[in-house]
C-alpha cells in the first residue's frame, strides 16, 4: 500500500470519484441484505461525528455483473440520501479493476451477516495492506485475528458497534498500519497461488509414489436388490462371483455396469461412405442383456375318453380313499376309524337333543 505505485493509484481513484480529503471506508461485495451493508450506511452518521471528511465507498451491484438495482438496492439509496456527498456506490466492478479501490482505502470492512464458508474479499483486502474489519459469520474469524489483522465482531448486526470499531482504527493510524502489515504477511505466507501449487504438487507426488489399491464403486445401486436375492454388496460381485450368478441379477442402470466392469463394447459393421469405401463406425457400448426365462405353455388338452375308468388314474398309496369311491367302490374303515365315527355320531346326536329343548 505504501508503493509508489499503489500512492498514485489512490491519488487517481480519488479524482475519479471526487472524494473528499478524509479517510476511506471501503466496502467490496454484492449489495444484498444477506451481505448486510445497510448495517454499514447505518453506522456512517457516527463516523462522519468524528472525521467530517470520511468517504464510504460500496462497490459491488446487487448480482456479479448486473448494475440493475432491485427493491434492496433502492432501499439503500434511500438510506444513503442524508450524508449522500459522502457515500459512493460504483456499482459493479470487474474483478481486474478492484486493485485501485483497495489502494485508496484506510480500511476494509465486511458486513456479511449469514453463514458464508469465507469470502475471498479478505484476503485481496490483506494483500492490499488493509486492516480488516469483519463479522464472526461462517468462516470469516478463521483468518482475522482480532488485535492483529484486524477486527473480528461478535456483535455482527449492530451499527454502533460497526461505527465504533471503524473509529478505533481510523484514530490510531499506528495499529491500523501494523494490521495492514500483518495481514499482507499472513496472505503471502498462506494464500498466493505458488503455496497453492506447491501442495497440489504435494499430494500429486505421494499418491504416484503410493502403492495402488483396490478400485470401489462410488455408488452401489443394486445392493438392495442383492440383499433380497441373499447376494453381497455389489463391490463384492466383481472377480468373485460366477458369471452364471451376475446373469440372474439385474441392474438398474448403465452407471453401474460400468462401476462393476460389465459393460462391453458392441462390434459396429461397417458403413460405406460415399466414395465407395468402408468407414468403421465408433464402438457403441451395450448392457449385457440378462436371458430371459424359457415361456411356460399350457399342455394340449386331451380328448375326453370313451368310458370314464379309463380316464381316471390309478390309485396311489397315498389315496386309496379318494380313488375307490371314484370307481365306486365301497371303501373298508380301519380299526382306528371306528371310534371316530361312533364319537361323531354321539356329537350329532347331543347337537339334536339340543335344538328339540330349545323349542
Amino acid at each position: 500500500k505504501g508503493s509508489p505505485e499503489a500512492k498514485a493509484m489512490a491519488a487517481a481513484t480519488r479524482r475519479e470519484l471526487g472524494l473528499k480529503d478524509g479517510p476511506v471506508i471501503l466496502y467490496v461485495g454484492r449489495l444484498s441484505r444477506s451481505k448486510g451493508p445497510d448495517r454499514l450506511i447505518a453506522a456512517f452518521p457516527n463516523v462522519l461525528r468524528r472525521f467530517p471528511n470520511a468517504n464510504l465507498v460500496l462497490v459491488g451491484g446487487r448480482w456479479f455483473g448486473v448494475d440493475e438495482p432491485d427493491e434492496y438496492v433502492r432501499e439503500l439509496w434511500q438510506s444513503a440520501e442524508p450524508v449522500r456527498e459522502h457515500i459512493f456506490f460504483t456499482g459493479y466492478v470487474p474483478h481486474d479493476k478492484l486493485n485501485r479501490y483497495f489502494a485508496a482505502a484506510d480500511v476494509f470492512v465486511c458486513t456479511s451477516q449469514w453463514d458464508e464458508p469465507l469470502a475471498r474479499v479478505h484476503y485481496e483486502a490483506m494483500a492490499s495492506g488493509l486492516p480488516v474489519i469483519t463479522t464472526d459469520r461462517g468462516g470469516n474469524a478463521e483468518i482475522v485475528q482480532t488485535g492483529v489483522q484486524g477486527i473480528v465482531l461478535e456483535e455482527w448486526d449492530d451499527p454502533v458497534v460497526f461505527a465504533a470499531n471503524i473509529l478505533s482504527i481510523l484514530e490510531n493510524p499506528k495499529r491500523a498500519q501494523a494490521m495492514g502489515l500483518a495481514g499482507r504477511r499472513l496472505v503471502e505466507r498462506f494464500f498466493t497461488w505458488t503455496r497453492v501449487a506447491r501442495d497440489l504438487e504435494k499430494v500429486l507426488t505421494e499418491a504416484a509414489a503410493a502403492p495402488p489399491r483396490p478400485i470401489r464403486p462410488a455408488v452401489n445401486l443394486d445392493d438392495g436388490i442383492l440383499q433380497k436375492r441373499g447376494q453381497p454388496p455389489a463391490h463384492l460381485l466383481r472377480g468373485e462371483m460366477l458369471s452364471d450368478t451376475l446373469r440372474k441379477v439385474r441392474t438398474r442402470s448403465y452407471h453401474t455396469l460400468s462401476l462393476l466392469g460389465l459393460a462391453r463394447p458392441a462390434a459396429s459393421p461397417a458403413t460405406p461412405t460415399g466414395a465407395g469405401a468402408s468407414a468403421a463406425k465408433a464402438p457403441v457400448v451395450q448392457m449385457p442383456v440378462p436371458k430371459a426365462p424359457a415361456a411356460r405353455t399350457k399342455p394340449a388338452l386331451k380328448a375326453e375318453p370313451a368310458t370314464r375308468a379309463a380316464a381316471v388314474p390309478a390309485p396311489t398309496k397315498e389315496e386309496p380313499k379318494k380313488a375307490a369311491v371314484k370307481k365306486g367302490a365301497k371303501v373298508k374303515t380301519s380299526a382306528k376309524a371306528a371310534p371316530r365315527k361312533a364319537v361323531k355320531k354321539k356329537a350329532k346326536a347331543k347337537k339334536k337333543v339340543a335344538k328339540k329343548r330349545k323349542r
